[in-house]
């Protein structure tokens, strides 16, 4: 019985989650809703076209080109990376040699 309880305490929107930004989420969500009631049609536009892109724009196709980019640089950005901390560990070594000599 307190499992159902609890369960009905957390799905309820009066109640805070816990979050700090949970009270301004509500109240955003509510004002939403006050506005999708106010000009259904807009709203209904505004998501067919969001629709409409979303199919039209190839997101996988992007995210795997963005992937394939990143292992592809991944290898020369690191050999970079070591070849740069390799300097500074010799001019520093060098630069000790010859203070100490």
């Amino acid at each position: 019985m307190d499992e159902l309880k609890n369960a009905e305490e957390r799905n309820n929107p009066e109640k805070s989650a816990g979050w700090p930004f949970s009270k301004e989420l509500t109240e955003a969500w509510e004002r939403l809703e006050e506005r999708t009631r106010q000009h259904p049609g807009l709203h209904l536009l505004v998501a067919l076209l969001l629709g409409y892109l979303l199919q039209v724009i190839p997101f996988r196709s992007l995210l795997v080109l963005t992937v394939k980019l990143c292992l592809i640089l991944a290898r020369p950005v690191v050999i970079v990376v070591c070849a740069l901390q390799l300097a500074k560990h010799v001019s520093k070594s060098s630069n000790s040699d010859a203070v100490s000599s």
